[in-house]
């Protein structure tokens, strides 16, 4: 198929090549139409790389997104470059850092996609190289607010807009301003009389001009350790506050529910037993382990910094005191079930009573929101079918809907994994005696998501540039959790095979 492409297409069809191989490692050969590809590449991508020195070629960002696929890359960009992607990957390598790796980390900041291990190594690189010279001037810090709440926001596959801004102007008109705590909200700001910021929607802000007094006064060491804290408070709070990412559930909205729950009905127990909660770890200890965790990746060994070695690294206990400690809610809903109104969310896993469902309750309930699911798509349907003209306005919630479904069936096998993790050996075995063949089929197919997601983590945390500062997210914890689920689908495996 002959396609001319025109300057506008070209640049088009650019960007929809680059989105496409920015998706999941599992989706993209979906999202890549053969001809077309080969199209653009013999009518567009040649031309482009014509006559271009080596290392512009291997930094031609069609070349780069390609070489997250082996398989891809060696299908469409080997007849191109004339190397295959080990080549390719050998030869990339020896120009990172460099001035053309840091021109393509600032060029491009917003499209880089942090699965792919080149654009990784680049984003960190110039990082590095900012670090080295302590941030100076305002569009690096911009730049690295935005790279470290992207990289560690694409682990929740989500990507909020970031805003770096200063207020600096009017921080230093304040005698006091150092008595300022690392972050302000917007009514501070409005009794303080300085100008404001729309904090309603999902943008992140970052307040530069107080890095920049921070680091005047203090040292660059304590503005970074600013930016780190307040970068990543706002993530967690971007993801809380995204309706798309927490559609039905979120994971860590979930967990903050239940601990301040913990929080306000037993603030002794909740004290003693701070280690293992996340919503309220010492802001300070946290971000001096973040500042600490960068400063030992190997990436950024020659960063002129001193570590904090007078605060030590939190300690993680054993697994069976957090299990006590995840499980002390359940004490709290039996004596207050009145909480399970308060907090709705609560109902996918315990009764009105307080009381923790059972697998096969939560089972049921998992296919009862799945049938509202799907009846009120069958719904949308038929009014498209019916009346044409809804069908723009109705087709974004048909989509939404659809969108939501792996995300309930994802909520759900959570508590129903929890659930079979608080029985023991014994007591689910004896369960599974009274489940039905698809009750046993859903509980195993709970365990393997589980154990997936465990996984991915101990693999995330393999590769990722700020390693994990509480405890869930530890390695040690995440093993002692694969090795649990793996008992139980074992358990399962074994029951099937002698029915």
């Amino acid at each position: 198929m002959d396609i001319e492409f025109s300057e506008t297409s070209k640049e088009s069809f650019k960007y929809s090549i680059i989105y496409a191989l920015n998706t999941d490692v599992l989706e993209i050969n979906s999202k890549i139409n053969d001809e077309l590809m080969f199209s653009y590449i013999n009518e567009v991508l040649k031309k482009d790389l014509k006559g271009l020195r080596l290392e512009d070629v291997l930094l031609n960002i069609i070349i780069v997104k390609l070489s997250k696929v082996p398989a891809l890359f060696n299908k469409y960009a080997y007849p191109v470059i004339n190397l295959k992607h080990d080549e390719y990957i050998n030869k990339v390598k020896k120009i990172i850092p460099s001035r053309l790796t840091y021109k393509y980390a600032i060029d491009n900041l917003e499209i880089i996609d942090y699965q792919n291990q080149i654009e990784e190594k680049i984003m960190a690189s110039y990082a590095n190289s900012i670090l080295s010279s302590k941030m100076e001037h305002l569009s690096e810090q911009k730049w690295f607010v935005k790279y470290i709440i992207h990289a560690k926001a694409s682990e929740n596959n989500f990507k909020p807009p970031v805003v770096g801004y200063s207020f600096s102007y009017y921080l230093k008109k304040r005698s006091k301003c150092f008595n300022f705590c690392l972050n302000k909200n917007n009514d501070y700001f409005i009794y303080r009389n300085y100008p404001t910021l729309d904090n309603y929607n999902n943008t992140i802000y970052i307040n530069l001009g107080l890095f920049k007094v921070i680091k005047d006064s203090r040292g660059f060491q304590a503005g970074l350790l600013y930016l780190l804290n307040s970068a990543f408070k706002a993530l967690s709070l971007a993801i809380t506050r995204n309706k798309d990412f927490s559609i039905t559930y979120d994971d860590e909205m979930y967990r903050f529910i239940k601990e301040e729950i913990i929080y306000k009905e037993d603030s002794n127990f909740y004290k003693s037993n701070e280690s293992y909660f996340d919503t309220n770890i010492e802001s300070s200890i946290n971000s001096h382990n973040m500042i600490n965790e960068l400063l030992s990746n190997p990436l950024f060994n020659n960063l002129n910094i001193e570590k904090y070695n007078e605060i030590e690294t939190i300690q993680y206990k054993n697994s069976k005191k957090y299990y006590n400690v995840d499980y002390y809610i359940d004490n709290i809903l039996i004596k207050n079930p009145g909480l399970i109104v308060d907090y709705p969310m609560l109902s996918m896993e315990y009764d009105k009573f307080g009381k923790r469902k059972s697998i096969e309750e939560l089972i049921k309930l998992k296919y009862e929101k799945l049938a509202i699911f799907n009846e009120q798509i069958i719904n949308f349907k038929d009014i498209i079918k019916s009346n044409e003209s809804l069908k723009d306005n109705i087709s974004v919630k048909l989509k939404k809907l659809e969108d939501g479904i792996p995300g309930v069936i994802r909520c759900h096998n959570k508590m129903i994994y929890k659930a079979v993790k608080e029985l023991d050996i014994k007591g689910f075995k004896a369960v599974l005696k009274t489940l039905n063949n698809i009750m046993i089929n859903d509980t195993l197919e709970a365990i393997i998501q589980e154990k997936r997601t465990f996984i991915q983590k101990l693999q995330n945390n393999r590769k990722r540039i700020f390693k994990p500062s509480t405890f869930l997210n530890n390695d040690e914890f995440l093993s002692k959790e694969y090795i649990t689920s793996c008992t139980f689908e074992s358990i399962i495996n074994e029951y099937k095979s002698r029915k």
